[in-house]
């Protein structure tokens, strides 16, 4: 099992960025891994790969079923040693400027996916049977993989024009609820958790047409 940290490197964006102006990445990969009693010493690398959109592309030009290899935007190889049980091994890989494209939420872009692969390789005199947190083992190479997107997120609760007046605020008061994504403002919808009471029978009916309303305005009215 692999999760995975992925800060935007540069100032807090006010204004929508492209691709050309995002400042790069560092991407922070744990690497989860189970070792047998006798513990295990080997090498764990990891890979940010080609965009998922581009390979899938690349596939329906050939006119090929099969992905040839994905490019690596960045890659990093550490030595391991580990003890019996469970085991993280921490990978910080980084991420060039314009070597990527941002993910936008759905109406605002694209979402560009792009594969984090991570792979554990025995030494040769270590013992190899090796989990890979998800209740998986086996002998020799173990490679997991995950999808993420670029993006900048930020809850703001307050003008964030000029991004020093929002330093230690608490997000109480009378401020705002909604989202910057690139740099873009995005209203946040749907994203209240309000504590109710449990509902009495008689009003069921009462709460039960509320939420639907609730799902409908938030998911379907445009």
């Amino acid at each position: 099992m692999l999760t995975c940290v992925i800060p935007m490197k540069g100032d807090y964006p006010t204004a929508p960025l492209t691709d050309a102006e995002a400042a790069g990445w560092t991407v922070e990969v744990r690497v989860h891994l189970i070792a047998p009693i006798t513990g295990a010493k080997g090498t764990v690398t990891v890979a940010v790969d080609e965009s998922v959109n581009t390979a899938r592309n690349a596939r329906k030009q050939q006119g090929t079923g099969f992905a040839a290899a994905a490019a690596a935007i960045a890659k990093e190889t550490v030595a391991a040693s580990l003890v019996s049980g469970n085991n993280t091994v921490t990978v910080t890989l980084t991420v060039p400027p314009q070597t990527v494209s941002l993910w936008w939420p759905n109406e605002m872009g694209a979402q560009s996916l792009y594969n984090i692969t991570a792979s554990w390789t025995p030494d040769s005199d270590s013992d190899s049977n090796i989990g890979d947190g998800d209740g998986g083992e086996g002998t020799g190479i173990i490679t997991i993989s995950r999808r993420v997107g670029f993006r900048f997120v930020a809850l703001v609760t307050g003008d964030d024009a000029d991004p020093s007046t929002l330093a230690g605020g608490d997000g109480t008061g009378n401020y705002t609820m909604r989202l910057n994504v690139n740099g873009a403002k995005l209203w946040s919808r749907g994203v209240s958790n309000n504590e109710r009471p449990t509902p009495p029978p008689l009003n069921f009916l009462f709460y039960i047409q509320t939420y639907i309303f609730q799902l409908y305005y938030c998911y379907f009215w445009r």
